[in-house]
């Protein structure tokens, strides 16, 4: 390995997605010399496949709200820190040139219905997003919400001069004792090292793209990355390496998830029309298909019960009718970018590939796709039975999201995994977004921000995972450069010690 420069900076931050930008913009505004990091070819990470969401609260219960969602999990100084940097973030949005629009909640089923509507404070929710660009408006409706999102960020991004080194992978911290000073990192066959004044912000997604990581933490058996593939978890890495303590391990969502080989990342699956069900190699439901937040869909894969006569396997497969091919694309469009293919708008483009499976009758679809054809029959004329009821007495699927696949064929399939948007978990922070150790210390001059140790607990909001970087990278910035003293921001300088909260660790601790 060839030895490039060693350069110095106020900040380096480590990822330029949503998060990163966030961060260095910030940085940037209070007057410091930054260093933006991105392993991959392109800047932008996840939120370019994301659908946008964002969101804020209207009233009082917002700290109410979080902390159901987190179960507990998240200490309420981290949520009450997110919560008032949320206030701001939609006008800071708009500062930069954002036009925004509120999207929901609404009393409607779809994407921008209430995600949670008994949780306390849920009356106080309201969503919004980034109005697109006609252009995306016209190709990817509200879906292309994420994509303008990233282009507002990655526009203030240029007014401000700071150019994300893409190709760039992060090796290493460089550290003084306790404290981290910098970092190095590799791009086109040589390693460079970045001394940090103030410190070091680790922005780098979740760890979604690492089959491993994944199968370590996950609840799901074998799963597929359905979003930015390089998402592979190194900023978590790197923490650990500084002895970094972790919290949400188990916490991702995703989709079903269509496999091709070609492609680096799985193709998230939207049934959009009641008449379908999931069945497993053996030709058995194995859980309600519907009735799931959208966040939370992936957990079907765990429901199976012991009761049952199958024996768990994937991939499993989506069967239905003609109504659902009508409905329009089985893949998500917002998703397209993550794989580089764009799910043909009727299914035509995808049924002649063989990815779809088409056949005249059941017993012939089940040959093709090594189901026992009898078994396969048998569940769904179960199913529709129980849709026509009203009443699934198996798995409770709501009535509402029922309806009996067609009874004269054409029968279509589709095979199916875990897809994980986001794996979220990783090194734990405190409400400075400061990177604690395993005792609940500070680890000084590192913080985390976004997916890399989201503050999600458990069950997530539309717009938590966007905000979070957004929120937590405008936190770190701010706090980096004021612990700092030589840093150029008139910010009044503090050090770790200083605002080291011995209850707020205690706490954490217990909850870990």
């Amino acid at each position: 390995m060839t030895t490039g420069t060693t350069t110095t900076a106020d900040l380096v931050v480590v990822g330029a997605g949503s998060a990163g930008a966030a961060t260095a913009i910030a940085a940037r505004d209070a007057g410091a010399e930054v260093v933006l990091l991105e392993k991959s070819a392109a800047a932008g990470g996840n939120s370019r496949y994301s659908a946008g969401n964002l969101i804020e609260f209207t009233g009082p219960g917002g700290l109410d709200h979080l902390r159901a969602l987190c179960f507990g999990r998240t200490p309420d100084s981290v949520l009450a820190a997110y919560l008032a940097g949320l206030g701001d973030i939609r006008g800071w949005l708009e500062g930069l040139g954002a036009r925004t629009i509120t999207t929901g909640p609404t009393d409607q089923p779809g994407p921008h219905a209430n995600c949670w509507p008994h949780l306390p404070g849920a009356e106080d929710v309201q969503y919004y997003a980034i109005e697109p660009p006609g252009s995306q408006v016209e190709e990817l409706g509200l879906q292309g919400a994420g994509p303008a999102l990233w282009g507002v960020l990655e526009a203030a991004l240029d007014e401000r001069g700071v150019v994300p080194q893409r190709g760039a992978r992060v090796v290493s911290l460089l550290r003084d004792g306790a404290r981290v000073t910098g970092v190095t990192y590799r791009r086109e066959g040589r390693e460079y090292a970045v001394h940090a004044r103030a410190g070091v912000v680790l922005a780098t997604g979740g760890f979604q793209g690492d089959p491993h990581l994944c199968e370590t933490y996950l609840p799901l058996g074998a799963a597929a990355v359905a979003s930015h593939p390089d998402s592979t978890g190194d900023g978590m890495l790197l923490a650990m390496e500084a002895g970094a303590d972790l919290w949400h391990m188990s916490n991702g969502f995703g989709f079903w998830s269509h496999v091709e080989p070609q492609f680096r990342a799985a193709f998230p699956i939207a049934a959009r029309h009641p008449a379908h069900l999931l069945v497993d190699q053996g030709g058995y439901r194995f859980a309600a298909e519907t009735g799931r937040e959208t966040h939370d869909r992936l957990r079907i894969f765990g429901d199976f019960r012991p009761d049952r006569p199958n024996v768990p396997a994937l991939p499993a497969f989506l069967i239905f009718d003609a109504r659902l091919l009508a409905a329009g694309p089985l893949s998500l469009p917002s998703t397209a970018g993550a794989s580089g293919y764009l799910w043909s708008a009727d299914n035509a483009a995808e049924l002649a590939s063989g990815w779809i499976t088409a056949a005249e009758t059941v017993e012939e679809l089940a040959a093709k796709l090594g189901i026992p054809a009898a078994r396969l029959a048998a569940t769904v004329a179960e199913y529709g039975k129980y849709a026509e009821a009203g009443l699934d007495p198996d798995f409770g699927r709501p009535a509402a999201t029922m309806r009996p696949l067609g009874y004269d064929g054409p029968y279509y399939a589709i095979s199916v995994v875990p897809g994980v948007l986001t794996a979220a978990g990783g090194p734990r922070r405190d409400a400075h977004g400061r990177t604690l150790d395993r005792s609940g210390r500070p680890i000084p001059g590192l913080y985390s921000v976004g997916d890399n140790g989201s503050i999600w607990g458990h069950i997530i909001q539309h717009g938590l995972s966007l905000t979070d970087g957004l929120v937590f990278g405008r936190i770190c910035a701010e706090h980096a450069l004021a612990a700092f003293p030589h840093a150029p921001t008139d910010i009044e300088a503090v050090s770790d010690e200083a605002t080291h909260d011995e209850a707020t660790h205690d706490e954490a601790r217990a909850l870990s």
